[in-house]
């Protein structure tokens, strides 16, 4: 058999890269979920989710670090190993507190995008399409609403996303997010009245979550 010449003399170190052991995952029926905030002074016109982990201002630092209430993100844009994340459908909802005509207002004219593997965009729809599943509902007396939330008070109602039986599913260490978008930024006077008819304070703005539903992978 013939020797390969690697140019590197015999006693030069070298170091071997073995890959990582190969985990044994188990599934479980739990989202993957992230948080930003709406400020109501200078609102930009576009907001990312799942870039600021948990122990992260959002883009806005109103609201403070985020806790498990605001994600369970670990790491920026991925998954950290060994998890995997098979998507099955998205949700997004808006801050328990935000008044009727604020919601009318946010949901006007933003669209919604999920970015996977890198800048490639996987899914464009208007903000409107995708539903907020469970959320509040009733009547209030100083707004005249009968919803805090779009569509369909349902845990099943999302926006389905996987063709059959086949789910998109992330791999640790492949990027990806969320990003609601406007073609012009929203008007800090439209959205300066919450559910008690009053500007809200501390902090003043409102939050908006972004759900991955689907089957979330974790080590046994």
């Amino acid at each position: 058999m013939a020797t390969v010449s690697t140019g590197v003399p015999g006693q030069y170190p070298l170091a071997l890269n073995t890959p990582l052991d190969r985990a044994y995952l188990r599934p479980l029926q739990e989202p993957l979920y992230d948080t930003e905030e709406i400020p109501i002074v200078a609102p930009p016109q576009q907001y990312t989710f799942f870039s600021r982990p948990i122990g992260q201002n959002t883009a806005a630092a109103l609201l403070g670090a985020k806790t498990e209430a605001e994600t369970n993100l670990n790491q920026s844009s991925m998954l950290d190993y060994p998890k995997e994340f098979s998507i099955l459908g998205f949700n997004m909802t808006l801050d328990s507190t935000t008044g009727f005509l604020a919601t009318a207002e946010i949901y006007r004219r933003a669209w919604f995008q999920f970015t996977f593997s890198g800048r490639r965009p996987y899914l464009q729809v208007p903000f409107h399409r995708i539903p907020c599943g469970l959320g509040m509902e009733g009547c209030s007396v100083i707004n005249a609403t009968g919803v805090l939330k779009n569509g369909m008070g349902h845990v099943a109602n999302y926006y389905k996303f996987n063709l059959g039986r086949a789910a998109l599913k992330i791999k640790p260490g492949e990027a990806f997010n969320v990003r609601l978008n406007y073609p012009t930024a929203l008007v800090a006077a439209d959205i300066n009245i919450n559910f008690r008819n009053c500007a809200p304070a501390a902090p003043a703005s409102y939050t908006v979550s972004a759900l991955l539903v689907g089957l979330s992978w974790q080590p046994l």
